[in-house]
């Protein structure tokens, strides 16, 4: 069966166990691999920790290496 999917596009900034989530259960819908995929990770703003904004991209990257199989 073809489908005409619209793409998924995620933004993500400073939540990594929300980001780690939100995947979880996009990756659990029936459909998500025939999806194209694009992550989105804003990058630190002023006075902001770097830490959660780089598990972030983490997270995003190894979503996308993994959509890439």
């Amino acid at each position: 069966m073809i489908y005409d999917l619209a793409p998924i596009v995620v933004f993500g900034y400073n939540r990594p166990k929300h980001m780690q989530t939100m995947l979880m259960s996009l990756s659990e819908n029936e459909l998500s691999d025939l999806s194209d995929l694009f992550i989105y990770c804003d990058g630190p703003k002023p006075n902001a920790t770097r830490e959660d904004i780089e598990k972030d991209i983490d997270i995003a990257a190894e979503a996308l290496a993994y959509a890439k199989r």
